[in-house]
């Protein structure tokens, strides 16, 4: 142990001590509990009680000096620690100990009215039953996407959460203390928003990088399975879920080489398309002109007459069930958006079965203020002291191998082709679950780690620059609730990851952890500083085009109650054949009923097809080799951001372990 480390210790409370003491000695015993899942690890400790031990008291210093994950799920009074000869804690003789006195976090039942919600809430999201209210969320399946639905249902129930509450109070117990009620009056659709809007960052990219055929860049979902599907009441559904959100009548006008937006008065028939096929006896002719009216639509479409989100009904006579397409320009939707949208879809079409009008609760900050605010803190010293940060996030053009020499860096759409890879279910459930206990990790940490090891292998690197989606809805300086705001909000910056670790599992995931966790305030600021500000040095210093693009989607959970309608994502024939591509390997990854389906997108003016999937197979090995490490770890691994004020490094957190 270093002197410097020693001293820190000194320093220290003979409380502060105890509690370390105390972090240090927990250990993780399997146990029965299939709640969450089959063998799971749960924290446990120990305690050799004083006559003045108070378990009440103990619990409630606890929770005032941890987080969440650091408070055992169970404790054993005991009346002696076993050790070992060197004076170390025998952890096989204390975990075999017949212990009497035992206090256990068994299921715990909702004990107020707004637990029983969140509880709903929580099962309906994640898709599973019961759950605790002191099941930690992020170690039971829930992720950032997830979170952001669970904020929406709460306030559509009347429960108001703030975008990083979950994230700072991770179960039902801790976050139903800070949850606000209201019982707005329902209203037909929010307060109407028109005019100029402000660019988003990510809006920014998207005109400086796309300059042929901006307008053909497109998501396209079809719905199915809708009951009682008629044209009248598609229509009626689109035309309110438009009104309710301004973002869906966004329009973008370019003058002089700037782009500018503006929402405009929502027309009431422009958006919903009715075309009879029932004429057409095939299911494969009427696909085929389904197709054809798909790619008009989107080669007619112009951002300056707005109408970027449209409905198609499909007329399809007894051939098959009628059917429905949403368009939508990227510009104006990100995954959250669709999220919400399918909700309100969902929703009005049952009131609409029912008879009933169409009403939905107040809305959240509308895209415009969310523009605004955004140009506010663009200028603010928060983002000023990043400067420095994102400058060092560097990155070298053509670090990346090539099956094909070839002299252009900007590709078409049309070159790009797309490669598919899957892991099962097991090993799904392992990454959203178990895994993550071992060193405190979120998903994306994981996969992360297993995308730097294959890139960097490949490529003989020791570092690489990735370029990184996040929502952009939560920061912990964003006061404006955007829970179900539509838009296209995400959030894109550059990061350069180090690789040093080799076979070493373990230094790869503290190292990648650790990284990821130095990106300030969510990587928000990057988009801010690039694009809004009035600096303008800050766009000629940032300036980073990243050749890999990684997005974690998150945990999609599809509906199989063949009473519902079903919402499917189309990816072919949405992007103009001609459109820019900056980047050679773009990799998007999420998972459908836990399947992780991972989607690598790339060049083929680059790279072969077998050289693709070379890649997309080793990065599973490498995640196989992740998981199955952190599968096995008996006992929870610690890094410097687990204790932010302790101001430890690695080097010394460890040796500190190691000394206890």
């Amino acid at each position: 142990m270093t002197n410097e480390l020693k001293n820190r210790i000194i320093a220290l409370s003979p409380d502060e001590r105890a509690l370390i003491l105390y972090k240090l000695r927990g250990t993780l015993e399997r146990t029965d509990d299939k709640t969450v899942s089959e063998n799971s690890k749960r924290l446990v400790a120990y305690i050799r009680p004083t006559e003045q031990f108070d378990m009440s008291r103990y619990k409630s210093y606890l929770k005032e000096r941890l987080p969440e994950y650091m408070i055992p799920s169970a404790v054993h009074l005991i009346d002696e620690i076993p050790t070992l000869p060197n004076g170390k804690v025998d952890r096989n003789r204390l975990i075999g100990l017949n212990v009497g006195a035992q206090v256990k976090n068994d299921l715990k039942k909702p004990q107020s009215e707004i637990e029983e919600q969140l509880v709903k809430i929580w099962e309906e999201v994640l898709n599973f039953a019961p759950i605790s209210t002191e099941d930690n969320f992020f170690e039971i399946g829930g992720d950032s996407i997830l979170s952001i639905q669970i904020i929406s249902k709460a306030r559509k129930m009347g429960i108001v959460l703030q975008p990083n509450q979950l994230f700072e109070n991770q179960t039902i117990a801790e976050l139903s203390l800070f949850a606000v009620t209201e019982n707005p009056e329902p209203i037909l659709h929010d307060k109407k928003v028109m005019g100029p809007v402000p660019l988003t960052p990510i809006q920014h990219w998207f005109f400086e990088n796309h300059t042929i055929a901006p307008h053909f860049w497109n998501q396209i979902v079809r719905i199915s399975n809708i009951p009682g599907i008629t044209y009248d009441t598609i229509h009626t559904t689109v035309n309110t879920i438009i009104s309710r959100h301004a973002a869906l009548s966004l329009s973008f006008v370019q003058t002089y080489e700037k782009w500018t937006a503006k929402i405009l008065r929502a027309p009431k028939n422009n958006y919903c398309h009715y075309v009879d096929l029932s004429s057409e006896r095939a299911a494969e002719e009427q696909q085929r002109r389904i197709d054809e009216v798909l790619a008009t639509d989107q080669q007619n479409c112009r951002l300056e007459k707005g109408e970027l989100f449209r409905a198609y009904y499909f007329e399809c006579g007894d051939t098959q069930p009628n059917c429905v397409y949403l368009i939508a320009h990227h510009l104006i939707v990100d995954m959250i958006s669709w999220n919400i949208i399918f909700s309100d879809f969902s929703n009005a079409l049952q009131l609409l079965e029912q008879g009933q009008q169409i009403i939905f609760r107040q809305q959240t900050a509308s895209i415009k203020t969310w523009g605004e605010h955004l140009t506010t803190l663009s200028n603010s010293d928060v983002f000023e002291k990043e400067i420095a940060y994102w400058k060092l996030q560097h990155y070298e053009s053509n670090s990346l191998p090539r099956d094909f020499e070839i002299s252009k860096e900007v590709f078409e759409e049309s070159s790009c082709a797309m490669y598919h890879s899957f892991l099962n279910k097991e090993e799904t459930g392992l990454l959203l679950n178990q895994a993550n206990e071992a060193y405190n990790t979120k998903v994306d940490d994981l996969l992360i780690s297993a995308l730097l090891k294959t890139i960097c292998e490949w490529a003989n690197l020791p570092r690489f620059c990735l370029g990184l989606e996040r929502l952009g809805r939560t920061a912990d300086f964003i006061s404006l609730d955007v829970s179900d705001t539509v838009g296209w909000l995400t959030s894109f910056f550059p990061i350069t990851l180090n690789y040093e670790a080799g076979d070493n599992e373990d230094l790869l995931i503290k190292s990648v952890k650790e990284q990821l966790h130095t990106v300030p305030n969510g990587g928000i600021g990057y988009g801010l500083l690039r694009y809004l500000s009035n600096n303008k040095q800050h766009k000629s210093l940032l300036k980073q085009e990243p050749e890999v693009i990684f997005n974690y989607l998150g945990n999609k959970i599809e509906n199989h109650n063949k009473s519902s309608e079903q919402y499917e994502q189309l990816w072919e024939g949405t992007r103009y054949p001609s459109s820019e591509r900056n980047h050679k390997l773009e990799i998007n990854v999420f998972s459908v009923n836990n399947i992780l389906n991972i989607h690598w997108s790339y060049c083929t003016e680059l790279y072969k097809e077998e050289t693709v999937s070379r890649l997309a197979q080793q990065f599973i090995g490498n995640l196989k080799n992740i998981l199955l490490h952190c599968s096995t770890k008996e006992i929870r691994a610690y890094t410097p951001s687990d204790f932010p004020e302790s101001g430890l490094n690695q080097e010394d957190l460890d040796n500190l372990l190691e000394n206890f």
